[in-house]
């Protein structure tokens, strides 16, 4: 074999390993889009008449966002851990990645209840317990990733953030409606 065959054999093995990372990238962020889709659709229909009322009659958070941000803040989590997904995947260690997917596989799955149970079950304690363990389920894994490679740790910040600030927004409305808290005179 000559030198010129080797950097063929070279070159269409690093075609092929660079499409590969593209269906890789590709298929994670689908993986974690498609979980979006299916929160926003059971969400929209865990809304109802009754939902909407009892809703309009809770006390809200001072920080309570417009609709239109919690879509947007709900795409860019998703988003954000299908990119973190993609880097986890290839990167090429001795450890074990299977802990840290299957707590990243849990942040989503938990990440689907919150609003269902906010709204359907007019469940408060339960959204606000919901978003804390699907907050812990990203830290935890933020953490899991950072030991197999640092852009997907720093790429969970964001998911983060705004699991920090769903789980907020939903201790609030549990202390602001909660009867059983205010203290009787």
């Amino acid at each position: 074999m000559n030198f010129t065959e080797i950097i063929e054999k070279i070159k269409i093995k690093n075609a092929l390993s660079k499409r590969k990372n593209l269906l890789i990238l590709i298929g994670s962020i689908l993986l974690c889009v498609t979980a979006g889709i299916i929160a926003f659709i059971t969400s929209k229909l865990a809304i109802n008449d009754f939902s909407l009322m009892w809703y309009q009659f809770l006390f809200k958070p001072a920080l309570m966002p417009p609709d239109w941000l919690f879509i947007a803040g709900w795409g860019m989590m998703y988003l954000f851990m299908g990119i973190a997904l993609f880097f986890a995947v290839i990167e090429k260690t001795e450890k074990s990645k299977m802990p840290a997917l299957i707590i990243f596989g849990a942040a989503l799955v938990l990440s689907l209840f919150i609003l269902p149970i906010f709204f359907r079950f007019e469940s408060l304690f339960g959204a606000f317990v919901i978003s804390l363990l699907c907050w812990l389920s990203i830290f935890i894994c933020g953490y899991k990733f950072y030991r197999i490679t640092m852009p997907a740790a720093m790429l969970l910040v964001i998911p983060n953030f705004w699991s920090v600030y769903i789980m907020g927004l939903s201790l609030t409305f549990w202390l602001l409606n909660n009867t059983s808290l205010i203290i009787k005179f």
